[in-house]
């Protein structure tokens, strides 16, 4: 489930998409206006991980297993630039 506010002091809850979708950890890039999250939890490595996109943070779209490196679990996820000088 996901919980949203418009303002901060009002939430509401939802279900994610597809049904028994599990996100963990998450980043927002604000100039594509995506969603990236990776399965939840710490047993979620190697061949249990799974990474994820969506625009809205409710109804996510799992990328293949070929598109990313599955590795030690992901608890976390942040969005930065770097730019070269």
């Amino acid at each position: 489930r996901v919980h949203f506010s418009d303002d901060g002091l009002s939430w509401h809850e939802r279900a994610l998409t597809p049904t028994g979708v599990s996100i963990g950890g998450v980043a927002f890039s604000p100039d594509t206006g995506t969603f990236v999250g990776v399965t939840a939890g710490y047993f979620n490595g190697y061949a249990a991980q799974r990474f994820y996109r969506s625009q809205d943070g409710i109804a996510w779209e799992q990328l293949p297993t070929s598109a990313t490196v599955q590795s030690h679990p992901i608890l976390g996820i942040s969005w930065g630039r770097i730019e070269a000088p």
